[in-house]
């Protein structure tokens, strides 16, 4: 475990290149982030991307949502379906990534009125040597 944590809140700038993505996907899904139904949309889209190395992981999502969507509660269920990428705590446990690995994340939002009630989201995802 980390020494220290931290948490910043900041005006959204480039991300530098940093390490280079060894997953990269996008994903588009309309269904309420509270339904099964949103998970499982993007559990069958990120599919293709992962799995990653076992170890520590870095993981950025970018979320475009129209005005009227609250983006806080999406970051949860959308990691909550990423195990083809970190692997999977228990087998036998639906929705159990091994999200512990993740020791930096980016959250990030971009607003655009046009795609209405879906929510576009952009994964990168990498180990950290």
């Amino acid at each position: 475990m980390a020494e220290r944590s931290f948490i910043r809140v900041e005006q959204a700038k480039p991300a530098g290149l940093g390490n280079a993505a060894e997953c990269s996907c996008e994903v588009l899904t309309r269904p309420a982030a509270t339904e099964k139904a949103f998970k499982q949309e993007v559990c069958g889209q990120v599919r293709h991307a992962g799995p990653l190395p076992d170890g520590p992981a870095w993981l950025q999502l970018r979320f475009t949502v129209s005005p009227r969507r609250n983006c806080a509660n999406l970051w949860k269920p959308v990691i909550d379906a990423l195990d083809p990428i970190f692997g999977r705590t228990n087998p036998n446990k639906e929705w159990n990534p091994q999200d512990g690995r993740i020791v930096e994340l980016g959250l990030h939002r971009d607003v655009d009125a046009d795609v209405g009630n879906a929510v576009k989201i952009s994964l990168r995802a990498g180990s950290i040597r």
